[in-house]
């Protein structure tokens, strides 16, 4: 038998939501081979979600500052919210690329549940990738707050045209109204279902800044 040799650089990682519901917020963490952070500051990432892995039916795409979230040079945030979560239950396949150094990263089965599934879960993953340029990177993939650090989710009154005040930094705060002269970074107007979360410290009043703020999913319900 003629061997297979895999000439590209991604990892095997599945992940798994609830159908018609928000995910919890998924955290790769990414390390060098010795233990200290990979730096992922500035990286176009985005995540694919496909009908199967022939590629042949794009779903939807999560990008920075839509559905992921680059935290602390080597972390990146995942969230997959409704209505992207409402498709029939069964098993997608997913892709995680970075379109700044034109590769992929983590690639694998998205399953999409109701009720109570069969498999086994672990409360982490960890995968090698082996990137062209000779670098050997891990990526554990786990629950955002695991580890002790809390994730703290804030509901907020987006009716009321204001940000939530005093907002900090870990924070994901949820808007369960609509906006009326709010604006995203794309010109649209916030509705509910909105999440978004400071990058610093006193981030300002003007959520376009993506130096300051993240959005989380701007989808709506």
């Amino acid at each position: 038998m003629i061997p297979w040799i895999k000439t590209y650089p991604t990892g095997n990682a599945n992940i798994s939501s609830r159908k018609g519901e928000a995910s919890l917020v998924k955290r790769f963490t990414f390390k060098n081979a010795d233990g200290t952070d990979y730096d992922i500051t500035g990286y176009d990432f985005e995540y694919s979600f496909f009908r199967s892995n022939t590629l042949e039916t794009l779903f939807f795409k999560l990008t920075v500052g839509d559905g992921l979230t680059i935290v602390n040079t080597n972390k990146l945030d995942v969230l997959i919210s409704n209505p992207r979560s409402s498709r029939p239950v069964g098993n997608y396949f997913a892709l995680l690329k970075d379109t700044e150094n034109d590769h992929s990263w983590i690639a694998g089965i998205w399953e999409l549940i109701t009720g109570q599934s069969k498999r086994t879960y672990e409360d982490d993953e960890t995968v090698t990738v082996n990137l062209s340029s000779g670098e050997e990177v891990t990526i554990t993939v786990s629950i955002a707050g695991s580890g002790g650090t809390s994730v703290i989710w804030e509901d907020w009154d987006a009716s009321t045209d204001i940000l939530p005040v005093d907002p900090q930094v870990g924070i994901f705060y949820q808007a369960t109204t609509n906006s009326t002269t709010l604006l995203l970074p794309d010109g649209g107007v916030v509705t509910a279902g909105t999440i978004i979360t400071p990058k610093v410290a006193n981030p300002g009043t003007d959520i376009t800044v993506k130096a300051n703020w993240a959005i989380i999913s701007s989808m709506g319900y």
